[in-house]
């Protein structure tokens, strides 16, 4: 949120810090977010036949 809050001048623009600042940003997103996706649709596919269709609609609806 610092970082967009910053733009159009974020904190480090055009230096080795700043590319690693946003590059571990969007790593632990991606992380922290797909992850528990991914526990989720494990469960889902174990315990429910039809939950995947659900779920898979879920996801895209949130995803829009």
């Amino acid at each position: 949120m610092f970082v967009a809050f910053k733009s159009p001048c974020p904190p480090y623009v055009n230096t080795l810090k700043g590319d690693i600042l946003i590059l571990t940003i969007w790593l632990s997103t991606y992380v922290l977010l797909g992850y528990p996706r991914l526990i989720i649709a494990n469960y889902v596919r174990d315990y429910c036949s039809s939950g995947m269709f659900w779920y898979g609609v879920s996801v895209q609806l949130g995803a829009l």
